[in-house]
């Protein structure tokens, strides 16, 4: 049996000293699709054989015949395996592998219903101070989604950047980022390095919304500091990639100030 799902080529089997080894890059991408190990390594023996007794199928995956029959009853569930019968004899065998579509699209119903009770606990934080940590740009990307998504109509959204390093991080996600922030109805004000970067960005500004000043040719940065009326992000720019985000209004406050008067400092953009 061979078929392709998800841009992913599942084989039969493949033997050494005839042997069924699993395939590596199923169970890889079988975890993505939301199976813990276990079952990604029972659905992946199945799939590979086509079926069998539970003995052969829990030998193949390398998991317990004990676990292995708990864990069939979990993917029956599922709608990924079913038993049928040969006359005394029962064989275990898989359902068509679209039906992970059908999970993920209940998992993604299940979690929108749940995420405005989770973000009202997330809320739930009074006037503390929050520093949180965040390392690689994986983990940072979201931050920025997190930015545009709080802000409200109208509010100062300021920027300090060596926006040239900023983008080259990944250049289709933050020119997305930065045109879909451009549509915002917000007051978007940055000062860039001088740079050839940051000259290029400038004359795509009536696109990203922005108004843009430079520093002066002798200031360099490494950084990229957001400065927002609900928090202060400050990203490293080098290796090792990193962001800290401060949550506390007189922290922001100050920043907003000293933004201020860096931007009053500089000349206009010619």
């Amino acid at each position: 049996m061979t078929f392709i799902y998800k841009d992913v080529l599942f084989v039969n089997m493949s033997k050494k000293d005839d042997k069924i080894t699993l395939n590596i890059d199923i169970l890889k991408n079988l975890e993505d699709f939301g199976l813990n190990e276990t079952e990604s390594k029972i659905y992946s023996a199945l799939l590979q054989t086509g079926g069998g007794a539970v003995n052969m199928i829990a030998e193949i995956a390398g998991v317990k015949r004990t676990t292995t029959y708990s864990t069939l009853d979990g993917l029956i569930k599922l709608g990924l395996a079913r038993y049928d019968e040969f006359g005394i004899k029962r064989k275990i065998v898989p359902e068509d592998p679209e039906r992970l579509e059908i999970i993920l699209k209940e998992k993604q119903t299940k979690l929108s219903k749940t995420l405005p009770k989770l973000e009202a606990l997330f809320n739930l934080r009074g006037n503390e101070t929050f520093i949180k940590y965040y390392k690689g740009l994986r983990a940072i990307k979201p931050l920025y989604e997190g930015l545009i998504r709080d802000i409200r109509p109208g509010e100062d959204y300021y920027v300090m950047s060596n926006i040239g390093m900023w983008l080259e991080q990944d250049p289709i996600f933050f020119d997305d980022f930065s045109r879909r922030r451009g549509t915002l109805p917000i007051k978007l004000k940055m000062i860039l390095e001088d740079n050839p970067g940051s000259r290029e960005y400038a004359k795509k500004r009536n696109v990203y919304g922005a108004e843009i000043k430079f520093l002066p040719k002798k200031v360099s940065l490494k950084t990229n500091l957001v400065i927002t009326p609900q928090k202060t992000l400050v990203q490293q720019l080098i290796e090792p990639v990193m962001a800290l985000v401060v949550e506390n209004e007189p922290f922001i406050l100050m920043h907003q100030e000293m933004f201020k008067l860096i931007w009053e400092s500089l000349p206009p953009l010619e």
